[in-house]
C-alpha cells in the first residue's frame, strides 16, 4: 500500500505500477491460500462447509467494501483538486495517495485486530471426538 505514495504525476509503468502489480498479486495468491486452510483447520466434519463458505463470502465482501471505500477516497479527492485548478494528473495522483493512505490506514487496523482476537491453532479448542 505504500507504493501508492510513489507515484508521481512522471512517474513510469515499469518503475512504480508493475513492482506494485506484482507485489500484490504475489500477497494475494499467498493470503487466499493460506487464509481457508487456517479458517478451516479446527473445523469439524459437519462444520467444515459452512466454515469454508462463510470464508469466501467475508473474503469477497470485504473485498467489495475495500474497493468501494478506495473508490469513493480516490474520486472524492481527485475531484476537489481539479475543482481548484489542479491539473488532471496532478488530480489523478492526489487521489491514489488519499486512497493509498485510507487503505494502508485500514489495514494497519486489521492487523490490530488480528493480533489482539488471533488464539492461533492451539489456542482454539480442539473438537471432542465422539
Amino acid at each position: 500500500m505504500v507504493f501508492f505514495l510513489a507515484f508521481s504525476e512522471h512517474s513510469g509503468f515499469a518503475a512504480v505500477v508493475l513492482p506494485f502489480s506484482l507485489l500484490i498479486g504475489l500477497a494475494m495468491v499467498l493470503c487466499l491460500i493460506v487464509n481457508p486452510i487456517v479458517g478451516t483447520s479446527r473445523a469439524t466434519g459437519q462444520d467444515a462447509g459452512i466454515t469454508s463458505a462463510a470464508i469466501n463470502v467475508f473474503t469477497q465482501v470485504g473485498g467489495a467494501i475495500g474497493v468501494s471505500v478506495a473508490v469513493t477516497i480516490f474520486y472524492s479527492r481527485s475531484s476537489h483538486l481539479t475543482a481548484h485548478g489542479h491539473s488532471a494528473a496532478s488530480s489523478m495522483v492526489g487521489g491514489l495517495h488519499a486512497a493509498g493512505i485510507a487503505l494502508i490506514v485500514l489495514l494497519v487496523l486489521h492487523m490490530i485486530n488480528g493480533l489482539i482476537n488471533y488464539r492461533g491453532l492451539r489456542g482454539a479448542k480442539a473438537p471432542k471426538a465422539t
